[in-house]
């Protein structure tokens, strides 16, 4: 059993990797025309407008992709789990409409408030359209994780990257549009996918409407968006201290060192989606055999859950090394004009693989659907030691200070997630090796920085660096049991 859910976990997890390494991809290709047409304030401006659209999407969402994820399971039969899709379709089609129109009136008066130096007019008003047309967008991806489809995820996102690609290239260098010119792009992009998305749904008509299924949906739904809204303050509160504070040139600056050092969330999110899936399945099987006394069967679903997760916390910390070692070079090679932008990568990179920690352990909590508030309850914790943090930081040690304070409240999250999800759904995680492993991932992190720091030498530093990281992520998958045949 525990190698079934390795196995699948790795297979699943690789293609999820695949498809948003593509997409990444697409953000490095894309950097040295950013440094270019941009500049740093350019791309300051277009890293705001694109947390701002993040966050933006998840209000219009309203947390409602998580129960269309969490509560197919529980639908009987196929034309249940129908009117169940319509319902949140359609409730979200007239929302999502209503919620731009509030927009367009009262867009121009916020905007000053939640884009500092950017205006509504036109950037904020693209960005909106971005933001409702992803929410269908998020919904047929999340349908397809749901069904465990990954390679038909991977098919549409590959579609998508390579729209968007080459749109974004278009307007930027194309037509010469600049800042504005992504951001159009961004919104033109996604009404198409956003069409796409609801045509390959096929919801049923509005006769299917389910007001019991809607009420239940937003029940577990809208205790979620102050989960979310929490958690993107983690990505947006930074960059708005940044520019408040300093100006948008920093604010580029650190987001350049932040993509990159956060090179391990693409792992982390992606094995996230294959673990959160077949987290349902093993727990279902507990439950299953507590009530009829199997122990042995009980033991080796839950031992199997907490293998998963401490390996897909591996292959974060092994990415997040292999991105500290080489990215200062990387710079120098694809986007001279961010050279200081390494400093901020190992600290970032530590935080991504204690968020990565809070994946798994969030997953006990999300599976019961009665506790889902706490949820919310742990992010806006994370988010206030992230919002003191940036305050206090930054103001005296700068980008580094934002870097501390993403830190800070990663390693909240992961403590919380853990504490809460282990009175809720208890997974035997062997503490040595969770702590072991930790141990020796921020120990490379520390010398790669080290190095990075000290040794002007491009060819000496890099060898050590790779040296040093190489040792540490080889460690990790030795000290957490990752073999070949899983990774294979």
């Amino acid at each position: 059993m525990p190698a079934s859910v390795s196995q699948r976990l790795f297979t699943q997890g690789g293609v999820y990797s695949l498809a948003q390494i593509a997409n990444q991809a697409m953000t490095f290709l894309l950097l040295p025309m950013y440094g270019r047409y941009l500049g740093e304030e350019g791309f300051g401006v277009i890293s705001l407008m694109g947390v701002a659209g993040t966050f933006l999407g998840f209000i219009l969402i309203q947390g409602l992709y998580g129960a269309w994820f969490r509560l197919r399971f529980d639908e009987d039969g196929p034309a249940e789990l129908r009117r169940f899709e319509a319902t949140i379709i359609w409730y979200l089609l007239t929302s999502v409409a209503v919620g731009l129109g509030v927009l367009l009136l009262i867009g121009r008066w916020i905007a000053p408030y939640c884009t500092p130096n950017v205006p509504f007019y036109p950037l904020g008003l693209l960005t909106s359209i971005y933001a409702a047309a992803t929410v269908f967008v998020t919904l047929y991806e999340r349908k397809l994780q749901a069904e465990q489809r990954p390679v038909a995820f991977a098919i549409f996102s590959g579609l998508r990257t390579l729209l968007m690609l080459g749109t974004i290239v278009l307007f930027v260098a194309g037509f010469g549009w600049g800042a504005e010119g992504k951001i159009r792009a961004d919104a033109l992009t996604a009404i198409l996918l956003g069409t796409a998305a609801l045509a390959l749904l096929k919801p049923a008509g509005p006769g299917a409407f389910s007001p019991s299924k809607l009420r239940r949906s937003l029940s577990y739904g809208l205790p979620l968006v102050p989960h979310h809204i929490a958690g993107l303050a983690n990505d947006l509160i930074d960059r708005v201290i940044i520019s408040a504070k300093l100006n948008l040139a920093q604010t580029g600056s650190y987001t350049m060192g932040y993509r990159m050092g956060a090179v391990g969330l693409i792992v982390a999110t992606a094995v996230n989606r294959a673990f959160a899936p077949l987290f349902i399945t093993p727990l279902k099987g507990v439950e299953n055999a507590r009530e009829n006394g199997d122990e042995e069967s009980e033991r080796a679903n839950l031992e199997a859950l907490a293998r998963a997760a401490l390996q897909s916390v591996t292959l974060t910390a092994c990415v997040s090394l292999g991105m500290a070692a080489i990215t200062r070079e990387a710079l120098l090679i694809m986007a001279p004009t961010f050279t200081e932008s390494f400093r901020v990568v190992a600290v970032v990179g530590v935080a991504i693989v204690a968020w990565a920690c809070y994946f798994p352990f969030s997953q006990s909590i999300t599976y019961r659907a009665n506790r889902v508030v706490l949820l919310g309850a742990i992010t806006v914790l994370g988010a206030v030691v992230n919002i003191l943090g940036n305050l206090w930081l930054i103001p005296r040690h700068g980008v580094m200070g934002a870097a501390w304070a993403t830190l800070a409240s990663s390693v909240t999250l992961a403590m919380a997630a853990w504490w809460i999800g282990q009175s809720l759904t208890p997974i035997p995680y062997r503490a040595a090796r969770w702590a072991g492993m930790l141990a020796v991932f921020v120990a490379g992190m520390a010398g790669t920085w080290w190095l990075d720091t000290r040794i002007d030498s491009l060819g000496l530093r890099i060898v050590l660096k790779l040296a040093v990281a190489g040792s540490a992520a080889l460690a990790c998958l030795w000290m957490t049991g990752v073999r070949w045949a899983d990774v294979h």
